[in-house]
């Protein structure tokens, strides 16, 4: 995976420019005191989702600590091509374990509400400011759940490969030179 190209293609898709990243970074020392209630938060909502309860149960303390990190690392890490390497083993491992992609989904629009909900509160009184603020947190969600998906996508692709060349008997080699040989062909 070229992590440079997902990482510039993710950006320019989400609008997570530049000027956006970095306003991130400054509101982050007011959101940091909200991330964990957040967190509390969202589990709390997933225990109530009776299909969610084979992927947290006995470990919501875990996975509370990993997703604030991952929470905080929204406001303190560069979105460079590491991030983005980071993002996308995320969405692989959550593929690894069948974590059904909707999850992520809904997962990301929950967090959002909750994101803007303390935008709301901090900066109601400087509508400038919390509109780049809102328009920022939407950059930055949109971009970690493109590069999460984007690494669904390859990994069930893979998957499935895998799978169809068991059952069938073809080789990776032998599927890989038949692929060659359609591309070479339809040129």
């Amino acid at each position: 995976m070229d992590f440079a190209k997902l990482n510039i293609y993710c950006k320019h898709f989400c609008d997570l420019t530049p000027e956006k990243e970095q306003l991130i970074k400054v509101v982050g020392q007011d959101m940091m005191p909200y991330l964990s209630p957040i967190t509390d938060a969202f589990y709390a909502h997933l225990m109530e989702i009776e299909e969610a309860q084979f992927f947290i149960e006995g470990k919501v303390e875990a996975l509370k600590k990993t997703h604030l990190e991952w929470l905080t690392s929204l406001f303190t890490h560069e979105f460079d091509n590491d991030f983005a390497a980071h993002l996308y083993h995320v969405g692989d491992v959550h593929v690894r374990i069948k974590l059904p992609a909707d999850f992520m989904t809904g997962a990301a629009v929950y967090l959002q509400d909750k994101l803007v909900h303390v935008a709301v509160y901090l900066y109601s009184k400087e509508p400038s400011k919390l509109l780049q603020v809102l328009q920022a947190l939407n950059s930055v969600m949109g971009y970690n759940l493109q590069v999460m998906q984007l690494s669904y996508q390859e990994s069930m692709v893979t998957a499935e490969l895998s799978r169809f060349l068991s059952v069938t008997g073809i080789s990776h080699k032998l599927f890989a030179n038949m692929v060659a040989a359609y591309n070479k062909k339809s040129t």
